[in-house]
């Protein structure tokens, strides 16, 4: 195991996990407070000025606090210059890896989407967009059976990389993130993500698997495969609230994480006949 140098103050122990964005997460020791944490070190090297942005960032983000966004405690860097970020440690596996070893039914999936919906509103009330959101920046907390979203500090964020992609997974991000369309991003393009990770969850597939290529070269599907399609026994009623937040213009999704959150929650609500409304209304 390669010994990252952090700080005096963080010892590292051992590696929990690799970002596939870049970064290896790693198990550490906080000597001042004694306490077990968790330390993500990103691989590229950064100079001092970038630094400074990215910690002001991380000052912003540090400032919420969220059930189920995961604590953030400190911003550093190490002798080589990497930035490290040092957050709560929790028993934790990604969201991909959970989805991967169990089938999680339907009204779970909805209910941790919902929850998701609800932390990533929190996050829009306060002016701000994650834009990062997929199967791995959800994490699970085994021990206390918890979700937490993280992912938030990127130093690539809103950048093009040497492909001239801009920050994010493409086979999660929508499609004006895609395309670099950065003044029309709002909350509905997280919103979108969150479709993404939604019908993941509930057809083991990518909306958009087979068209890796396009998204490449930012030609946008217009629609995925519907889930019933891929499985039978998907109700309908989460095939709809799916494939409205996958809707290619922004103004066809929902329009706040927050109305996601409900339509989630409440899917098995039986819809009111006429005569019941009618009588309601009198």
């Amino acid at each position: 195991m390669t010994y990252v140098e952090f700080a005096d103050r963080y010892e590292q122990k051992r590696v929990l996990r690799k970002n596939p964005k870049g970064g290896t997460v790693y198990l550490a020791l906080d000597v001042c407070l004694g306490k077990l944490v968790s330390i993500e070190v990103m691989d590229q090297h950064t100079s001092p000025e970038k630094f400074e942005q990215f910690q002001a960032e991380a000052i912003l983000w540090a400032k919420l606090w969220h059930p189920h966004i995961l604590p953030l405690f400190d911003v550093g860097q190490t002798s080589l210059g990497q930035v490290f970020i040092v957050s709560m440690y929790i028993d934790e596996i990604t969201l991909r890896e959970k989805v991967a070893q169990e089938k999680l039914s339907y009204d779970v999936s909805a209910n941790m989407l919902a929850t998701m919906a609800q932390t990533v509103d929190f996050i829009h009330q306060h002016g701000m967009l994650h834009l990062n959101l997929n199967l791995d920046s959800i994490l699970f907390d085994n021990r206390n059976q918890v979700v937490y979203l993280t992912d938030f500090l990127r130093l690539d964020r809103l950048e093009k990389d040497e492909e001239g992609l801009f920050f994010g997974n493409i086979r999660y991000t929508a499609p004006e993130q895609d395309q670099g369309e950065l003044h029309t991003l709002d909350r509905r393009s997280d919103i979108f993500s969150l479709g993404v990770i939604f019908y993941e969850m509930l057809t083991g597939k990518q909306p958009f698997e087979d068209n890796a290529v396009d998204l490449l070269n930012n030609i946008f599907p217009d629609n995925p495969d519907s889930p019933r399609s891929l499985k039978a026994d998907i109700p309908i009623k989460l095939e709809r609230i799916c494939l409205k937040t996958l809707s290619k213009r922004p103004g066809d999704r929902y329009s706040t994480a927050a109305e996601l959150a409900n339509a989630l929650l409440n899917w098995q609500t039986p819809s009111k006949s006429w005569w019941t409304k009618f009588r309601d209304w009198q």
